[in-house]
């Protein structure tokens, strides 16, 4: 039994396997959002939940004042406000680097220098908006971005009938890791693999 959770750089898709069995669903729809219907696609495929946040997932303040991560994205191009390609509104992954989280010694496997200042200053732009530090604002966008996961999560599982309590979670892609045990905690989960 298990609940599998790909966090990527736009997106975090999940899925549920029961008994050793993938869930397949012949009513899938591409292309759907709150302004169109999407188009139908006619032929089996595994039920999986994808939304708008991944490590790229760009964190805003609405009318409100209140906080939201995703669905907009940085893409790869400009990216975080890590990469230092241009990016200036904080994402996910820049909040975890500011949570030290991730090494920023060795950002991208070592391939980039981390914008550390930049993470810093967009971090903090945020945060006067909100009336909050950079440290409160990074903590706000980890919060929120699990608080989506788990909503993407609880659709493929307590929807149907399952509860993920049962199950034990199965996290990949390049932020699944950082994410999974907040995750499996918030549902009661015993059990977290990452390959």
């Amino acid at each position: 039994n298990i609940l599998a959770l790909d966090i990527g750089g736009t997106t975090a898709k999940c899925s549920l396997i029961a008994d050793g069995k993938v869930d397949i669903k012949t009513d899938y729809y591409i292309e759907r959002n709150e302004r169109t219907a999407g188009y139908p696609l006619l032929v089996p495929v595994v039920d999986i939940v994808e939304i708008g946040n991944g490590g790229g997932s760009i964190a805003w303040v609405d009318e409100y004042k209140k906080l939201h991560v995703g669905p907009k994205s940085a893409g790869a191009e400009p990216g975080p406000v890590s990469y230092g390609r241009g990016g200036t509104k904080p994402t996910t992954t820049d909040a975890n680097l500011a949570l030290g989280r991730i090494n920023p010694n060795f950002f991208c496997g070592g391939q980039l220098k981390a914008d550390v200042e930049g993470v810093n200053k967009a971090l903090q732009s945020v945060g006067n908006e909100l009336g909050a530090t950079k440290e409160e604002v990074a903590r706000g966008i980890v919060r929120v971005a699990n608080n989506n996961m788990v909503n993407a999560l609880k659709l493929v599982s307590v929807n149907r009938g399952y509860h993920p309590r049962d199950f034990c979670l199965l996290a990949f892609g390049g932020g699944g890791a950082m994410h999974a045990c907040a995750l499996a905690k918030e549902f009661g989960m015993k059990k977290v693999i990452i390959p």
